[in-house]
């Protein structure tokens, strides 16, 4: 199947849901064909260039991809996919907000109805959970989203142990609610809230039956959770998504390529 090629969105409303979360809605007649069974998959976000209404997308051709010169290339970001409503044709992405110091929380704190952004995708593993007995989850803020629409889009799994770090128990939100779900909350400072995640995490020992893992969030958080879910759980790649969204201290650029390679590495 060939890859569906960008799309331009307008934004149709801003909403603040917590300091640290925003929320953004976007709609488009070009979400006619977007899946309805994606909530929680990755998607890039392109962003306009200062003074532009709207960014140039790539176009495809019979060679592949052609984007514009470097001068006139979007600014990418990768996102999850919220929660998307086929037949209003409304697509929300959460978010997070660090101030004006990055091109997409800076770009999510201003813009306004109309405004208009390049999305690709939705891409990457799907499902990111497999279908088992069990599942594991742990994220942090930066994962909540994607946490969120996949608990959400597979309320009947039997069992599932959620591990969440916040560092402000406000952008704790209101998680998907359903008995087969057991919380366990870690609100404080990054990264210390990591390492209470992780010390409880490893007080848990694997269940009887089939079980599935899904990672994501801060660098170290996902590798020390991915460590001991292979290592003590047994899992693998084949059952096992372990995916780190970012790093203290570095920026989108200088951790691009860690990223990847973690990403492929075998485990």
């Amino acid at each position: 199947m060939a890859p569906t090629p960008p799309r331009i969105l307008k934004v149709v409303e801003r909403q603040r849901l917590s300091t640290n979360m925003l929320r953004i809605r976007f709609t488009g007649d070009s979400l006619a064909d977007f899946p309805t069974d994606h909530n929680g998959a990755h998607i890039k976000l392109l962003f306009p260039l200062p003074g532009q209404d709207e960014p140039q997308l790539p176009v495809f051709t019979p060679s592949g991809i052609q984007w514009p010169s470097m001068d006139l290339k979007p600014i990418a970001r990768t996102y999850s996919v919220r929660q998307f409503d086929a037949e209003r044709q409304l697509l929300d992405v959460d978010f997070v907000d660090h101030g004006d110091t990055g091109p997409a929380s800076s770009w999510a704190r201003a813009c306004k109805p109309g405004d208009r952004i390049g999305l690709a995708g939705p891409g990457g593993r799907w499902p990111m959970l497999s279908d088992t007995e069990h599942a594991i989850l742990v994220a942090d803020l930066s994962a909540l989203p994607a946490l969120y629409g996949i608990l959400e889009a597979k309320p009947e799994r039997p069992h599932a142990k959620v591990f969440v770090a916040l560092e402000s128990e406000e952008d704790r939100l209101t998680p998907p609610t359903s008995a087969n779900i057991e919380w366990h909350w870690f609100v404080g400072p990054y990264p210390g809230a990591f390492r209470q995640l992780q010390s409880e995490l490893e007080g848990h020992l694997r269940p009887s039956g089939s079980v599935c893992g899904w990672v994501a969030g801060e660098r170290d958080l996902v590798l020390a959770a991915r460590d001991f879910l292979t290592q003590q759980w047994q899992l693998s790649k084949a059952n096992l998504y372990a995916v780190p969204y970012w790093r203290l201290a570095e920026t989108e650029e200088d951790f691009h390529q860690a990223r990847h390679d973690i990403m492929d590495a075998e485990y």
